[in-house]
């Protein structure tokens, strides 16, 4: 058995989603550390304080809290959709990408049209990534992202084992990113595309600390350099044994009497 099988039976086996607010606490980190990684500056607090709220924070840009509230309303959505989706498919995407770009997004024209990132449309234009080099012609979005549903399909029902699971969640993150569909909003999509995936199997939330955001885009680049997922695979595993360590040390700590008690709200 892997360590990371081993740490989600010992994690599944705490049961701590019965726990008040725990699942709640989770959803905010995983918003607010994607959206820091995107540009947000809103702390923890000020996200909580923001969802649970509606709480502006002074002296920051209105933007970063539209941000973090259409992030909100995107995982609310995968989280649903995850409870009685069958397949993944072109309008799940979509409806992500649009709910992601909902308030801070636009309309851009080319020469081939115009297109709504607020309406998660597939643009039709280059994207130029970090360090200068381009993702896939706007022409291969279409056949590229048709493959990405059928290979995620083929095996979505199939799929058992943690790290199989792992897997074929790690893939389609790293083939969304890598065909980058919308104008902006590709990386937070990506990544609630995974759990998407990870929560249909009952699986926790993967959250990526947004200080290894370096790490993150290594691993991207290394996968792609490869054509290959398993270099990229390596780092959400990393994240998701990080997190359950963590968590499981922090549930033993309680039983041994070892803390004053166990919190799962921000503001400890």
């Amino acid at each position: 058995m892997s360590i990371l099988s081993t740490l989600y039976n010992q994690y599944k086996s705490l049961k701590l989603n019965e726990i008040q607010n725990y699942d709640r606490y989770n959803e905010l980190l995983l918003i607010h550390s994607s959206s820091v990684m995107e540009g947000s500056t809103l702390t923890l607090d000020e996200t909580e304080m923001l969802i649970e709220e509606d709480t502006t924070p002074k002296g920051k840009p209105l933007e970063h809290s539209l941000m973090i509230k259409d992030h909100y309303e995107a995982l609310k959505y995968v989280i649903e959709q995850s409870k009685k989706i069958k397949h993944i498919s072109e309008p799940v995407i979509k409806k992500i990408g649009a709910l992601v770009m909902c308030s801070t997004g636009g309309a851009y024209s080319s020469a081939l049209g115009t297109v709504d990132s607020r309406l998660g449309d597939f643009r039709l234009s280059a994207s130029r990534a970090a360090g200068g080099s381009y993702y896939v012609s706007h022409d291969k979005i279409l056949p590229m992202m048709d493959d990405l549903y059928r290979n995620v399909n083929k095996s979505i029902h199939e799929v058992s084992s943690v790290d199989d699971i792992m897997t074929l969640s790690s893939y389609a993150h790293l083939q969304l990113l890598t065909i980058h569909p919308f104008v902006d909003g590709n990386g937070r999509s990506a990544r609630l595309l995974q759990n998407l995936i990870l929560l249909k199997h009952n699986l926790p939330l993967l959250i990526i600390r947004h200080e290894n955001k370096s790490d993150y885009i290594a691993a991207i680049k290394n996968a792609r350099a490869k054509e290959d997922v398993q270099p990229f695979q390596k780092f959400p595993e990393h994240e998701y044994t990080y997190h359950l360590k963590l968590e499981i040390d922090k549930a033993q700590a309680m039983k041994k009497g070892k803390s004053g008690g166990m919190s799962f709200t921000i503001n400890l």
